[in-house]
């Protein structure tokens, strides 16, 4: 290896481990969460949830009907979020058999 090869090593590991110290910045992290049977989608960074944050906000284990109502669920977000909300939260309707994702208010 020459000494100008190996200097253009030694340069590219510098810049890697360089880069590698500096933090990261994510706006996603809490781009979707659960807590208290509800589901808050940040509209910065529209994510789907997770099919088991659906199926516990819901209390179901119905595969066919988490993925409805997690469809639903996007659909019913990305309009709110169109039209200039921050977030987007649903709450399980437990009026509703089999019960189902309702907006929070």
């Amino acid at each position: 290896m020459t000494s100008s090869s190996f200097a253009v090593v030694v340069l590219l590991l510098a810049a890697t481990v360089s880069l590698a110290r500096e933090p990261v910045q994510s706006t996603a992290l809490n781009a979707v969460q659960v807590h208290d049977h509800t589901i808050v989608l940040d509209c910065r960074d529209l994510r789907e949830p997770s099919m088991s944050a659906v199926a516990v906000v819901l209390e179901t284990n119905n595969a066919a009907h988490i993925v409805g109502e997690r469809e639903r669920l996007m659909h019913t977000a990305r309009r709110y979020c169109m039209r200039g909300a921050p977030n987007v939260a649903f709450v399980r309707d437990s009026a509703t058999q089999p019960s189902v994702l309702a907006l929070a208010h």
